[in-house]
């Protein structure tokens, strides 16, 4: 993963959201702490989950784990959403509990587990097109 998160360090910028799509036991979280680390967050992470850890970094990261609301009506009151207008980076998991809310440019990274590996593969109307990684 730590290969694969400066792969997309070196794509992402500030006003960016990637929605992290995959299982329970993916690396969504291991990925997105591995990218704030390449963009230069040298903080330990967090023992306990919050909905929110920001990472201070090269420019402001936002790591949301959606895992623990129900639903959009939970996403809203909690005003996530004043983060996807941030200059920073928005890393979101879980974000289908945040259907609607999401910005219509997110990228939408999907991992797959295949065997002991892992496929990523980014989409969307604003991210590199192609942009496939095995880890």
């Amino acid at each position: 993963m730590p290969r694969v998160a400066r792969s997309l360090a070196a794509i992402v910028e500030p006003g960016v959201c990637v929605a992290l799509h995959g299982d329970m036991g993916a690396g969504k979280t291991t990925l997105a702490r591995e990218i704030a680390g390449a963009l230069g967050y040298d903080g330990g992470a967090s023992p306990t989950f919050a909905i929110l850890l920001e990472y201070p970094a090269a420019f402001p990261i936002y790591h949301m784990d959606l895992y623990r609301l129900s639903g959009p009506e939970e996403v809203a009151d909690e005003d996530l959403d004043r983060l996807f207008a941030a200059n920073g980076l928005c890393l979101i998991e879980w974000p289908e509990r945040a259907a609607g809310l999401l910005p219509t440019d997110a990228w939408v990274l999907t991992i797959e587990g295949i065997g002991d590996l892992r496929k990523l593969t980014l989409e969307g109307p604003m991210c590199p097109q192609g942009w496939e990684a095995v880890a």
